[in-house]
């Protein structure tokens, strides 16, 4: 499905243009998107107002969740008054979705966050410091998870450099600077596992400082299975096919050759898996599929179609919704 152009929204009683949060005084706006969830975002929003004790703009690109979760949403946009929806009509990998939110960002400093990913409280505060202190133009906080070092080789398989980088967590502050001259921050292709690589590398190409600032801490949300209305997005993430186009392009752009470790790939794979799993009605559709003989191509045609759209409701042109 391709990825649509954002185009402003009418008026509507919940929100006005936008004009007023652009051009405002503050010094951070946050963007947030989906990682693989839909469900968890409600929480996610009053998670984040909760931690964050310094005035911030927050700009969130809904992905075409579904209705239960858009209400939600714009019930928080109503409370809270400086937040601005973008709106889509298709399932956007990370990458996409930042890249939606770029031309609507005025402010110093923009946080690019996930909806899974909760920054302890002060954590904003420290990344805009460091960045400050250090002249960085990204900041990114500390992931002991999976910290990652992208190695470049020569021919004669010697180390030429060792580039560091955040690893599956694409939690990053980024200035004006970094932002300007970039066009879209990342390529199409881009995957959660290369959405660094590709920030680390087009930062050291044009002299610009990214750096880990570890006073600065994420923690991850403990979420249960992947529920019926999240396997869309899910499965948009972790789709086989990106993951291996997104390692392709980015190698090649760069001339680098990126190798995991085991747990690494190991943990890559079991979502990729998971992804790739019939679950719910599908599994009686497969089920009804292999015991039907007449009519079976008639309801194998109905399962490619459910398992390319999930429980996707009605789509509508992406556009924005500011308060």
């Amino acid at each position: 499905m391709g990825y649509a152009q954002v185009i402003p929204m009418p008026e509507r009683s919940i929100g006005r243009s936008g004009r007023d949060l652009f051009l405002s005084h503050k010094d951070i706006t946050i963007v947030m998107v989906p990682y693989e969830l839909h469900s968890i975002f409600p929480k996610a929003v009053d998670e984040l107002y909760r931690n964050t004790q310094i005035p911030f703009n927050l700009i969130l690109v809904e992905g075409n969740a579904p209705e239960a979760v858009r209400v939600q949403l714009e019930r928080r946009q109503r409370q809270h008054g400086n937040m601005t929806i973008i709106y889509t009509n298709h399932c956007p990998a990370l990458a996409n979705a930042y890249n939606l939110a770029l031309p609507h960002i005025k402010t110093r400093y923009a946080l690019f966050l996930d909806n899974e990913a909760r920054l302890t409280k002060g954590s904003l505060e420290s990344m805009m410091a460091a960045a400050d202190e250090f002249h960085a133009s990204v900041i990114y906080p500390q992931d002991s998870m999976m910290p990652r070092r992208i190695h470049t080789y020569r021919a004669e398989d010697q180390i030429v450099e060792t580039v560091e980088t955040f690893g599956l967590r694409p939690c990053f502050l980024i200035s004006q600077d970094g932002l300007h001259g970039s066009g879209k921050l990342f390529d199409e292709t881009s995957s959660p596992y290369t959405i660094g690589v590709d920030l680390a590398y087009k930062m050291r190409s044009r002299g610009l400082v990214m750096k880990e600032q570890k006073g600065a801490k994420i923690e991850m949300r403990l979420t249960g299975p992947v529920q019926a209305m999240d396997l869309p997005i899910f499965r948009v993430q972790w789709s086989r096919e990106r993951y291996f186009q997104s390692m392709e392009q980015i190698e090649k752009k760069w001339g680098i050759h990126i190798e995991n470790n085991a747990a690494y790939d190991s943990w890559l794979q079991g979502k990729m898996f998971q992804a790739e799993r019939p679950v719910g009605l599908e599994v009686l559709f497969n089920h009804m599929a292999s015991s039907m003989r007449d009519n079976s191509r008639r309801v194998h045609d109905a399962v490619l179609n459910f398992r390319a759209f999930g429980w996707a409701k009605e789509s509508y042109p992406t556009k924005i919704n500011a308060r």
